[in-house]
Formats: C-alpha cells, structure tokens, sequence
C-alpha cells in the first residue's frame, strides 16, 4: 500500500510543473466586487485581471482617475506625461507611491478558420486558447531601462493626442494578491466573474468607478441569475 503511496506522491510531483505552467486563472476577465465587508478597498469595484498565476495575481480598477491637482504629486509619472495633462488612474492599494503601471492593448489572436471547420479537437482548443487571451498587456514602467524609456513616452503621448482611442492605460497602483489568496476570496464570493464588460474596457475607462461597477455587476446579476436572483 505505501508503494502505492510513493507512486502517487511522484506522478503529483511530476505533473505539478506543468500544470502551474498552463495556469493562469482569471487572467485577462473581470472581477466585480460582491460579498464586500463595507468601508473595504474594492467595495464597488470593477478590477481588470492583468496576471494569474498559482504565486499570485495582479490586477488594476477601472474608473478610478487621480484628479487633475493630483497629478503633479506623482513623483513616479514621467514629468512629460503629467505635463501632457493624460489621464492617471489608482490601480489599486499597493504602491501608490513607488509604481507606474502602462497597460497596452493588443490585437487578440484569431484561431484559423480553416482549422476551426474541420471538427478536430485541436482546432476547437486553438480556437478556445485565442478566444481567452487577454486583450491587454501590463508592464512595469519603472523596471524600464532608462534608455528605453523616451520612446515609450512618446508613443504614449501621441497616442492620446490621435483622433483614435489610446491603446494605452496609465496607471498608479495595483490590486495584489498572494498565492491562493484571490481562489479563496472567490470561493467566498467577494467576486463575481466576468469575461468582458459589455462594452469595451477602453471606453469603460471613461466613466467614473461606480458606473462602471454598476453596469457590471447588473451584467454579472444576468449571468449568474440562479445564484443572485433577480437583484436590480
């Protein structure tokens, strides 16, 4: 029987890797707080999942915006970019005063039509695979070599001033948490799950942080009808 034991210890030993590997949780949806103890930090908050991993996650809300007199305080903001006069949001609780964050929207992957046609199990997982790739990317702008850092700014300048919508979102602060800690906050419904808000983040971007968790969790409320009930 121990043999046993030993054998299963070893096959859990030898699949774990891989399968921390492939985890990556809630990346890229969206968490919308539920089950919040008033007065809490992310009561009536939208966070876009940025990382999930089994070591922990990263996350950003959305809505939140430093005002304009704010600004001029965030030692950690490019001066350029606090000059241009862009738009700076809180992240979240954890390094208000030593983080800048830039979130760049990228194209998602479309899985090949052809393949998709054809009925084969690896076409579907392709397609599933493209289908739950997050739409943005996060990098931490202060780990920037110092070099490489001018361009950027530009790039984020001109964005803005572009007719277009900015691929680009700026941010001070992060959510944070520790390995297990966010399973267990959904596991305790702090937060109900979406996959996309209903309109595009980068225009959910503009509205202020209680609209936008409004119209999620109502979108969140139909999703999860049975377990919510009708609640608006």
């Amino acid at each position: 029987m121990r043999g046993y034991f030993y054998i299963f210890i070893a096959a859990m030993l030898m699949w774990l890797p891989s399968f921390a590997e492939r985890y990556d949780g809630q990346t890229g949806k969206m968490l919308v707080a539920y089950k919040m103890v008033h007065g809490n930090y992310f009561e009536n908050a939208v966070v876009y999942v940025a990382s999930h991993s089994l070591m922990g996650a990263t996350g950003f809300v959305l809505g939140d915006q430093f005002a304009a007199e704010a600004i001029a305080s965030l030692d950690t903001v490019p001066e350029a970019i606090r000059e241009a006069g862009l738009p700076i949001y809180k992240g979240g609780p954890v390094g208000l005063d030593t983080t800048f964050f830039v979130l760049e929207q990228v194209a998602v992957p479309k899985a090949d039509e052809a393949q998709a046609d054809n009925g084969s199990k690896k076409s579907k997982n392709k397609k599933k695979k493209a289908d739950d790739a997050p739409q943005w990317k996060f990098y931490d702008f202060m780990a920037i070599d110092q070099g490489g850092r001018g361009a950027i700014i530009e790039k984020i300048i001109d964005s803005y001033e572009s007719e277009d919508a900015s691929p680009y979102m700026l941010y001070v602060g992060y959510a944070g948490w520790a390995a297990t800690q966010l399973e267990l906050e959904l596991w305790r419904s702090a937060w109900l799950v979406l996959d996309a808000l209903g309109g595009a983040m980068s225009t959910a971007r503009l509205s202020p942080a209680d609209a936008v968790w409004l119209d999620a969790f109502k979108e969140a409320a139909k999703n999860s009808e049975k377990k919510l009930g009708k609640i608006y």
